[in-house]
C-alpha cells in the first residue's frame, strides 16, 4: 500500500526534537551549545560590563578577548538555532516554496520505498534501517546515526504502522 503524504516545518521541527531525545550524542550536543553556551556567554557578558562599568578594563587584554569571543560565540548559537532549523528545512528540496514537501511512503515485504514525486525514489531493505524511533507526532527511521527519514503519525492509518513495527523487527 502506498501513503501520500505531505512534509511540513513542524515536523521538521518534531523530528529534530525526537532525534535529540533518543540519541544520547545528539543530546549532549544539544545540552552544551544550545543550553550550556548562552549560560556561559550571558555570564561573559556580566564580566565585561562589570569590568568597563565599575573596573574601567582591569582584566588582561587576553581575558577581555576571550570573555567577548564567549559572548559572541554563545549567543549567535542560541539566536541563530530557529534560523538553522529553517533553512536545513529549505535545503530538503529548494524548489518547493509553499513550505510543504510531497512524500509517497510503500511498504512491501522486501522493502520500505520513499518517493519525493518527481524527483526521487530511495529503496530500503531492512537490514539499511539501523534504528527506529518513535512518539505520539512522528517516526523516524534511522539509515545513519545522523541521517534518518521522518514520517508523521498522520501519514498512515494504525494497522499500516503495525505492520511498518512488524517489518522493522524481522530481521
Amino acid at each position: 500500500m502506498t501513503y501520500a503524504y505531505d512534509l511540513t516545518f513542524p515536523d521538521f521541527v518534531a523530528a529534530q526534537r525526537l532525534h535529540i531525545r533518543h540519541q544520547p550524542r545528539a543530546r549532549l550536543w544539544f545540552l552544551v551549545w544550545q543550553r550550556i553556551m548562552p549560560v556561559v556567554s550571558l555570564l561573559s557578558i556580566i564580566l565585561l560590563v562589570r569590568d568597563v562599568a565599575f573596573h574601567h578594563f582591569s582584566y588582561p587584554p587576553i581575558v577581555g578577548g576571550i570573555l567577548a569571543a564567549l559572548s559572541w560565540i554563545g549567543l549567535f548559537t542560541f539566536l541563530f538555532r530557529p534560523i538553522q532549523l529553517r533553512l536545513a528545512f529549505r535545503k530538503l528540496r529548494p524548489d518547493v516554496t509553499n513550505g510543504r514537501h510531497a512524500v509517497e511512503l510503500e511498504l512491501t515485504p522486501e522493502e520500505l520505498i520513499s518517493r519525493i514525486p518527481g524527483k526521487s525514489e530511495g529503496r530500503f531493505r531492512r537490514a539499511a534501517i539501523i534504528d527506529f524511533a518513535e512518539d505520539e507526532h512522528l517516526a523516524l527511521l534511522y539509515l545513519r546515526p545522523k541521517l534518518f527519514l521522518y514520517i508523521p503519525k498522520s501519514a498512515m492509518p494504525e494497522p499500516a504502522w503495525t505492520e511498518l513495527r512488524q517489518w522493522l523487527d524481522r530481521s
